[in-house]
């Protein structure tokens, strides 16, 4: 499935850049270096291929990029008074037999 992204960004001449440090049980860590990452690229938005923990991980990246006073990611757990709206994040869930071709 990643491939098939990759190729629609590549034949279009979009540029992009990978960002697959995600654990199973998301961290702080794992956003915040998606934060860095994210600002790195000078991406405009996220894309988000996998399960639960690939989406939630993007998710923060792109809650804490626009809202920089969530970096310690803790803040967010329950209801964030959040003063911006996330950079725009498209999700694609993985069902678990997808995952495993």
């Amino acid at each position: 499935m990643a491939a098939e992204i990759v190729k629609v960004f590549d034949d279009n001449q979009i540029p992009y850049e990978l960002f697959s440090d995600v654990k199973a049980n998301p961290t702080i860590a794992n956003v915040q270096s998606g934060v860095a990452a994210y600002k790195a690229s000078g991406a405009d938005f996220i894309v988000a291929l996998g399960g639960g923990s690939a989406i939630d991980t993007a998710k923060g990246i792109g809650i804490v990029v626009n809202n920089p006073d969530f970096a310690d990611v803790k803040s967010l757990e329950g209801v964030a008074d959040t003063k911006h709206k996330a950079v725009p994040t498209f999700a694609l869930l993985l069902l678990p037999e997808q995952r495993l071709r």
